[in-house]
């Protein structure tokens, strides 16, 4: 579970139980010491926690004790999710958000009363709920407990509740209707880019929008944003979704209301087609120091010249989509702290390189709220990232050469060949057909072999890695690194042939 909902749990045993499962979800195993310091607890705590949920859990997962910690198997997934997701069954401050949703409003005494807790433990609880709520740009009143601010801002709370994070019992799920609605507007726009947009999201977004309407929570759309809109003519085929609507729901949205659904929509694009992009440029930005901070930021990337029409085409496209969103609201390109945290230990050379370009960039402070600096950048570096995997990246020549039993050589060829042969040209030459000429005209740029005199034979020519005659997970590691040094800052493969799990009593 996120950290964003953790901050919602009021129970702190359940607390302490969510973040030592999330830890030992994670890794292959985790000592009592590592597991108190996670849960802020002590080790005599954990190891009757540890005991109390093998008991809870039964016979959805093994946890075991090894010589080196706890190791956490999933014997049933979906009976260890379902389980997971009950321990917040009575957690009061779910109960009141998904109240809160269905505008089934009540004061503070009555929310006492409902959920059998004091009126000073609750407000405790609530003054809790205010802190992330702050994150919004929301406030909490209690004569009703409700959620006070600007409809977008509230909007973009639900979903990022609802959608974007685990699911709980009071998880809001989008009405049947809303799917019926969403899957006859993707037939009666199926060459529109907006459709480029998860179903999902797309059904949580017009569900929202629908609910909140319906309950008289209207949004307001800024004269910025409708001088954006002006010659839109997506916008003006999008508002045909009002005769769907209306079949569905006998109600038709307000023009401030289409136009706040549609730019929800059209910023929550996937990066799938240069041309698409080019187009949404081309009808959205209106902004000259867009085109400006474009060229800045791909100077400070120093993009390749092959790289440049397109690399300008995707910049641009992010900095408008995120223009477009602050038209909506400030808080429409937040982040949860879970996210931010992530792409910040994956990338922190990346992250603190754009931070200080965006906080010195005049193009940028000109047009953007400094309010949410942090989440912008951790936005454009996840971005940048994608392009580079997705667009960037170099295809690499790789030979394998491997001697020794021939079941485990054919088994390191297919292993090879299914993992890598999709983003790389993957060569198998037999020893005696490689030499120096070989790989120079086959522009090898990288041979594996678990054969050290191919190593002292070619290191000259091309990088060599030596794996062992049967690779392990250490091996391969140091080949995904070798290929994409940064994604080892997340993943790693791990060699459960040794693992102590597979071998260790309780």
């Amino acid at each position: 579970m996120q950290n964003f909902q953790l901050n919602f749990v009021t129970n702190k045993t359940t607390v302490r139980w969510l973040k030592m499962l999330n830890t030992l979800e994670k890794s292959t195993v985790c000592s009592a010491t590592e597991l108190a310091k996670i849960s802020h607890s002590t080790s005599r705590t954990i190891g009757k926690d540890v005991h109390h949920i093998r008991d809870y859990f039964q016979d959805a997962i093994l946890l075991r004790s090894t010589h080196h910690g706890y190791v956490l198997i999933q014997l049933s997934v979906t009976a260890y999710e379902e389980k997971k997701a009950a321990l917040l069954s009575n957690e009061p401050l779910f109960i009141i958000l998904e109240s809160i949703f269905f505008s089934e409003l009540h004061a503070l005494d009555e929310w006492s009363d409902k959920l059998y807790l004091s009126k000073k433990t609750l407000a405790k609880y609530l003054s809790n709920l205010q802190d992330q709520l702050t994150h919004f740009d929301l406030r909490l009143s209690k004569d009703p407990v409700n959620i006070i601010g600007n409809e977008a801002d509230i909007r973009k709370f639900f979903c990022t509740l609802f959608y974007e994070s685990k699911i709980t019992p009071h998880t809001v799920f989008p009405s049947l209707a809303a799917h019926q609605a969403v899957n006859e507007m993707s037939h009666l726009f199926e060459n529109e880019s907006y459709q480029n947009t998860s179903f999902s999201l797309y059904t949580y977004l017009l569900y929202i929008t629908l609910e909140r309407y319906l309950q008289g929570h209207t949004v307001v759309i800024s004269k910025e944003l409708h001088h954006a809109l002006r010659h839109s003519v997506q916008l003006f085929h999008f508002q045909q979704i009002n005769v769907v609507i209306d079949k569905y729901y006998d109600l038709k949205l307000s023009e401030n209301e289409l136009i706040f659904l549609f730019v929800s929509i059209i910023t929550q694009r996937k990066l799938s087609n240069v041309t698409i992009e080019q187009k949404f440029c081309l009808s959205y930005n209106h902004w000259s120091h867009i085109g400006a901070l474009t060229n800045d930021f791909a100077q400070l990337l120093a993009l390749s010249p092959q790289h440049d029409k397109r690399s300008l085409i995707f910049l641009e496209s992010f900095f408008t989509t995120a223009k477009l969103k602050e038209c909506m609201s400030v808080s429409a390109n937040r982040n949860t702290e879970d996210i931010n945290l992530f792409i910040q230990q994956i990338f922190p050379n990346e992250f603190l390189r754009y931070h200080e370009f965006l906080a010195n960039n005049t193009n940028y402070l000109a047009i953007y709220s400094k309010a949410y600096l942090t989440d912008f950048c951790s936005n454009l570096v996840i971005y940048i990232e994608t392009i580079r995997l997705r667009y960037w990246r170099k295809k690499q020549h790789i030979a394998f050469i491997f001697e020794g039993n021939n079941n485990i050589t054919q088994f390191i060829e297919a292993l090879s060949d299914k993992y890598f042969d999709v983003h790389h040209r993957i060569f198998y030459p037999h020893s005696g057909e490689v030499n120096q000429s070989y790989l120079i005209n086959n522009h090898i740029d990288l041979l594996v072999t678990n054969y050290p005199e191919h190593m002292r034979e070619f290191r000259d020519v091309t990088d060599c890695l030596l794996f062992k005659t049967v690779p392990d997970a250490a091996d391969w590691n140091r080949l995904i690194k070798q290929l994409n040094p940064k994604i080892m800052n997340q993943y790693q493969i791990v060699d459960k042939a040794h693992a102590d799990y597979y071998h260790s009593p309780e």
